[in-house]
C-alpha cells in the first residue's frame, strides 16, 4: 500500500508482485486500513498483560503455580489498581472465563496444568 500511495508502483503491478487480488488492494487503499480488528479489544494492553505473565511465571518458579481462579482474581485486582473499566464480575471479584481463554490464547507460553505436590525436602533442594 505504501508503494502505491508513494506512486512507486501501480495497483495492478503491486497486486501481482505481492500476490494479492487487485480488488482487495483497491478496497484497502480506499478504507485506509490493512486489517480491521473484529470483536472487543483486550482489557489490558500488551505491556500490562506481559507484567501479569511475568508475575505468574515467578510464582510458578517459586513453587506456587496459580490456579485458574487465582489468575482471574489477579486480573480483576490489576484492573482495579489501574482503574480499568473492565467487564469483570463485581460480585465475584474476578475475571470471566472468556477473558481467561483469550488471555491464554494471547500468551501461548502459559498453559493450564495441574499442580503437583511438593515435599519440603524437594522444595529445599530445588530452591537452595
Amino acid at each position: 500500500m505504501q508503494k502505491v500511495r508513494l506512486k512507486q508502483m501501480g495497483v495492478n503491478v503491486a497486486a501481482r508482485t505481492y500476490n494479492i487480488l487487485s480488488r482487495t488492494l483497491r478496497r484497502h487503499l480506499l478504507s485506509g486500513k490493512l486489517k480491521v480488528p473484529l470483536g472487543r479489544q483486550p482489557i489490558f494492553p500488551k505491556e500490562e498483560e506481559k507484567k501479569l505473565v511475568i508475575h505468574i511465571k515467578k510464582l510458578e518458579k517459586v513453587g506456587f503455580g496459580p490456579e485458574r481462579k487465582d489468575v482471574k482474581e489477579m486480573a480483576y485486582q490489576l484492573a482495579l489498581k489501574l482503574d480499568k473499566k473492565a467487564a469483570f464480575s463485581q460480585t465475584l471479584e474476578k475475571a470471566g472465563d472468556v477473558w481467561f481463554a483469550g488471555f491464554l490464547k494471547r500468551n501461548p507460553q502459559l498453559s493450564q496444568r495441574k499442580s503437583e505436590g511438593l515435599s519440603l525436602a524437594r522444595a529445599y533442594f530445588k530452591f537452595c
